[in-house]
């Protein structure tokens, strides 16, 4: 019997509290592993004692996105003393990067792709991801770069959010070019199920794409919760960015095997 004492670092909320609930039950359903998983807040004047733990996960987001100086502090310089502190004592680590890394210039970009961050978090992840690879390593240490993620906890995915307007305003509001910004989304528990199947089966270091390795329109999924609750949509010139993404699957596929994603209509369908 192994025995795995993990540590999430936001487990409260979002893709966090989704680990948490996620690990919990399948060491309850797999014969060969208990695990005793626990949760610590992010406090930037107290930092989490992990030497007792034999992986620890960040899924903290920071709390403003606007301010680059705090951005850098509670997710690059918050990741990297977590990172010496498990190299130290010996613990594996996984924290989350972002597909937002590659910016909105490729289309299907692997774990090797060019990278050009489109915003202050993803600008700090990008320097993570950088750094880590080049420290050396005592540990597994497993990084993530999710794409867009929805689901459970998840407030500000595109779901939630066209749900939300549909329930205070009676219909979604789209931009004119929505069927040209088009992303790859990918369910929570999908998400969950790879961090899982990697601390039980994967005993190596590296970088990682976490999408569903297709992408839809926005006006797909709008048009579909439209359909669902009998409402319109209203067209503006938003100016949205325009986006055509999908996660390059390969190493991921490499590395576990076999994957089977739920795709979002599914979801939609069973969860309207």
């Amino acid at each position: 019997m192994k025995f795995l004492k993990i540590l999430v670092i936001g487990g409260n909320i979002g893709i966090g509290r989704n680990l948490m609930e996620y690990i919990s039950f399948m060491s309850k359903q797999d014969d060969g592993i208990v695990i005793d998983i626990e949760s610590f807040e992010y406090d930037r004047k107290q930092f989490p004692d992990i030497k007792n733990y034999h992986w620890v996960i960040n899924a903290h987001t920071p709390s403003t996105l606007n301010n680059i100086d705090e951005v850098l502090i509670e997710n690059f310089d918050f990741n990297k003393q977590l990172f010496k502190d498990c190299n130290k004592f010996g613990v594996n680590f996984q924290w989350i990067s972002s597909s937002k890394v590659y910016g909105y210039t490729h289309h299907h970009p692997t774990e090797f792709t060019a990278c050009n961050p489109i915003d202050n978090l993803s600008f700090s992840q990008y320097l993570f991801d950088r750094w880590v690879f080049i420290q050396e390593h005592n540990i597994i240490a497993q990084g993530f770069r999710h794409f867009d993620v929805y689901g459970k906890y998840i407030f500000d995915d595109i779901i939630h959010k066209f749900k939300d307007e549909v329930i205070k305003n009676n219909r979604i509001t789209l931009d004119t070019n929505s069927y040209k910004i088009k992303k790859d989304f990918i369910w929570v528990q999908d998400v969950c199920k790879i961090h899982y199947n990697f601390i039980k089966n994967v005993h190596g270091s590296g970088l990682w794409n976490v999408g569903s390795g297709l992408n839809h329109s926005l006006f797909d999924i709008a048009d579909d919760i439209a359909n669902i609750h009998n409402i319109e949509i209203e067209y503006k010139n938003l100016n949205n960015p325009l986006v055509n993404i999908r996660s390059d699957n390969t190493l991921l596929k490499k590395t576990m095997g076999s994957i089977k994603f739920i795709n979002i209509y599914e979801f939609l369908i069973n969860n309207n």
